[in-house]
């Protein structure tokens, strides 16, 4: 790949290392650390939309305000969305 970066490239502190440190490298800049936020009195559907069109793991729970209320993660909401449809 021309565009992608191999070990000797991506870091020239460690020459002789075998690992690359992605905190340092060039691909740094493209990850976006930012968690998405969802408002608790979202429906749950949206949820379910968000996790499945960006295929994220957690997504950050917001109350009144914008103060933080939970994280809710795609294993666990899928369990419980698994557990209501079994009743």
């Amino acid at each position: 790949m021309e565009f992608a970066l191999n070990v000797e490239q991506s870091s020239a502190h460690e020459h002789h290392s075998d690992l690359i440190d992605l905190r340092n490298s060039a691909s740094n800049e493209f990850i976006d650390r930012t968690p998405l936020i969802l408002s608790s009195k979202a429906p749950i559907e949206y949820a379910v939309e968000i996790f499945g069109k960006l295929g994220l793991s957690y997504l950050v729970i917001v109350g009144n305000s914008a103060r933080y209320f939970g994280v809710t993660i795609k294993k666990r909401l899928l369990g419980y969305l698994d557990r209501t449809a079994e009743k």
